[in-house]
């Protein structure tokens, strides 16, 4: 019998719970704070050779680096925070006194 736990090609678990808000939000927090986390590992080659990345996710290395759609919505959420941030808070960020 084939265990089909893991896909036979690059090993990564086959797994298709949906997870609730609660677990996407520590996941998100443990992916943006763990500093050998696969988004530190992601972003170097994203901004300095951002076709590897794409090269690499074909060939069927995935596991090293974060999956694209959790890639986006971490970067979108960063970007809102820091807007509103700028918006409603924009003397906090003056550098002039």
């Amino acid at each position: 019998m084939i265990n089909l736990s893991y896909c036979p090609q690059c090993g990564q678990k086959s797994d298709t719970h949906i997870l609730a808000f609660r677990e996407l939000l520590a996941e998100f927090a443990d992916d943006l704070l763990n500093m050998d986390s696969r988004l530190w590992r992601t972003l170097g080659p994203l901004v300095i050779h951002p076709g590897k990345l794409t090269n690499e996710f074909i060939a069927g290395k995935r596991m090293y680096y974060l999956p694209p759609f959790r890639l986006y919505l971490i970067l979108s959420l960063l970007f809102f925070l820091f807007l509103m941030i700028a918006l409603f808070f924009p003397k906090s960020l003056s550098i002039t006194n």
